[in-house]
């Protein structure tokens, strides 16, 4: 008889674990959205609807008809071909990706700024009056599909 018990008071056990699983997924988490209460707006009055003779656009009552006037071409075109007075440039590296080779201790940065990659030391420790390491070496240029600007 202390068998048919224990074996009975097991099988309520898993049968009230399980349902308590079951119940789970019902319930909403602390913090998620849940509707709280739904209430009716008040009523604004009457609203003013387009007619379609409005939604037509004729000439008349298009906002656009005074641009249509007669265009303007220019009398003479001539090709410049001097060189640019100054560049405007940040030359300060912008760095989208870094790889990393631990063999050799180099770590590879590509500098979006100005088109290349640079390389640095890995184990490169920059002191606190630089304002930053010069990189090891610099890879870009028209062989590289990376136009290389002048740093």
């Amino acid at each position: 008889m202390g068998r048919r018990t224990i074996l009975a008071t097991l099988v309520a056990l898993a049968i009230v674990t399980f349902g308590f699983f079951l119940l789970e997924p019902l319930q909403k988490p602390a913090g998620s959205a849940q509707l709280v209460s739904i209430q009716q707006l008040p009523d604004v009055g009457e609203m003013c609807l387009l007619e379609p003779s409005q939604a037509d656009s004729s000439p008349d009552t298009n906002l656009f008809a005074s641009l249509n006037e007669t265009s303007v071409y220019a009398q003479q075109t001539v090709e410049v071909n001097r060189p640019p007075v100054r560049y405007i440039r940040d030359l300060d590296p912008i760095y989208s990706y870094v790889a990393v080779d631990t063999r050799r201790n180099e770590v590879f940065m590509q500098d979006t700024n100005t088109w290349s990659i640079r390389v640095f030391n890995r184990l490169d420790n920059t002191p606190p009056t630089e304002p930053r390491t010069n990189p090891k070496r610099l890879i870009g240029g028209p062989k590289t599909e990376t136009p290389l600007q002048s740093a």
